[in-house]
């Protein structure tokens, strides 16, 4: 989008209208802290859902106007489940606060949800995912925030700058089109300010070590995806960059938290009492994730394009559904996900997909978090038009992976560290808003979010620190006792 003055001044008026909603995985646990075992309990909710299995959670919010207001919803949902789980005939059941599960018993902990009818098929789609991927991945929980703009700021995007396009569904496919991929270039900047799970239990792998974040393995003995190489990495002189070596050397430092050597961290992480100190920030974002066994290339020249390029992929075998396709940011239609679909109605809203629950909040997701996102949508926006070449796509998922590491001095595809690229992104932001006309009142707002996001940057600041610190040394107790307290909050 052309970045000018004139352009920022015409749609000022309705710049930080939009609709957000917000989804939300988390894990079902009985009283012990165990995976419950009890079939889902919120069959009449339609906002109350399950994801892969039987006890994985999902609330969705509906469309709201503000970040505020979309979080208090996602609060009242998390209520009216919490008052049904109190009372379950079986016990007491809560929600457990990380991404990444508790202790594992047994691979029948996570059994695949149950659909019936004309939705059987989700019950049979998540029988092949856990052939093809293994049943630990589906495990991970994590956070979606969805985004639309306004009507009224898209009719005057549109009058503005529809240079070119004279039909305005073209021209908002190709909005969001672009934010598409914009938001992937920029998907290592959301993990690494939103990762929030440094620990886990040691059941999560089965006594075995993490795999490597390089090399060329196609999966482990869990079916899990294998992951590709990354590309080669220059500093800003042209010299080499962090090796694939070095990018492993284990857990950060923070306080009351073992720092890992670079034998123990090279090996995969440090285990005590079943806890294990990952060298990843965010697990499911990292290069052992939930991830395709490829690297998708798409085609953002337009929205035909963009669909055909997902196709080939289920043409070919290597995807069964579109669905299956991982992929750190998403644009969707109205409703139902399909391509046939969005190909027909056009592009509804972008969704990011790689937030962590965050353990802080009884809900898992902070507003502040929210309204970066936002401020991160509108600053993309109107980043100028580029082609998103198969090596920048390369690079941008490679980026991605490796800013879910512990380890933020490792050298992402700019030459430049993870902390010292997030620095950077966020006083480009920082500059972008200062230059621009907006009342004294949104002003203060955006510096505020901006602000906060700053202070991640600080050496211990970041949710994983704070999250090593406090559950290093006993993840699946305290992570129970949080799970708890949280339910004891939100019911008053």
């Amino acid at each position: 989008m052309d970045n000018s003055r004139e352009n920022w001044k015409a749609v000022s008026r309705h710049l930080f209208d939009g609709n957000f909603g917000l989804e939300r995985e988390t894990m079902r646990i009985d009283e012990k802290g165990a995976l419950a075992q009890s079939a889902h309990p919120f069959a009449s909710s339609g906002h109350i859902s399950r994801d892969f299995s039987e006890n994985q959670t999902e609330f969705i919010t509906g469309i709201r106007q503000t970040p505020e207001a979309v979080c208090e919803e996602l609060e009242q949902l998390h209520r009216r489940a919490l008052r049904k789980l109190s009372a379950h005939p079986g016990g007491p059941e809560y929600l457990w606060p990380f991404s990444n599960p508790p202790q594992i018993f047994s691979d029948n902990d996570n059994p695949v949800a149950q659909f019936n009818g004309d939705s059987r098929w989700k019950t049979e789609y998540r029988k092949y995912l856990k052939g093809k991927y293994g049943s630990r991945l589906m495990l991970y929980s994590g956070v979606h925030v969805n985004f639309s703009f306004s009507e009224e700021f898209l009719q005057a995007l549109y009058e503005q700058c529809c240079i070119g396009i004279e039909d305005r569904t073209s021209f908002v496919n190709h909005v969001y089109l672009d934010l598409n991929a914009w938001g992937t270039r920029y998907a290592w900047l959301v993990v690494y300010l939103t990762a929030a799970s440094p620990v886990y239990h040691s059941s999560l792998t089965g006594g075995r070590d993490e795999r490597g974040i390089t090399g060329t393995e196609a999966g482990d003995a869990s079916g899990a995806p294998g992951t590709t190489a990354r590309p080669e990495k220059t500093d800003a002189d042209g010299a080499p960059g962090a090796s694939d070596e070095s990018a492993g050397s284990g857990a950060i430092e923070t306080s009351g938290a073992p720092r890992a050597s670079d034998e123990s961290a090279g090996s995969g992480a440090i285990e005590t009492s079943g806890t294990v100190v990952s060298r990843y920030a965010s697990p499911r974002c990292g290069w052992d994730g939930y991830w395709n066994t490829f690297d998708p290339i798409l085609d953002y020249s337009d929205l035909g394009s963009y669909v055909e390029s997902i196709l080939k992929y289920v043409e070919s075998g290597a995807l069964l559904y579109p669905a299956e396709l991982y992929y750190p940011v998403r644009i969707k239609p109205m409703g139902r996900y399909s391509l046939d679909t969005l190909l027909h109605y056009g592009v509804n809203h972008i969704e990011f997909r790689t937030v962590d629950a965050n353990p802080f909040e009884p809900t898992g997701v902070c507003v502040e978090d929210v309204r970066f996102l936002h401020l991160l949508i509108l600053y993309l926006l109107f980043r100028p038009d580029r082609k998103f070449t198969e090596e920048e796509q390369k690079q941008a998922l490679a980026d991605m992976k490796t800013a879910a590491l512990m380890d933020d001095g490792t050298i992402l595809s700019n030459g430049l560290s993870v902390h010292d690229s997030a620095a950077r992104a966020l006083a480009e932001i920082q500059r972008f808003f200062l230059e621009r006309e907006m009342g004294e009142a949104d002003r203060t707002r955006v510096m505020k979010t901006l602000e906060y996001q700053k202070a991640k940057l600080v050496r211990g600041g970041r949710y994983v620190d704070r999250v090593a610190a406090d559950f290093a040394e006993d993840y699946q107790d305290r992570g129970l006792a949080l799970a708890k307290k949280y339910a004891a909050e939100l019911l008053g």
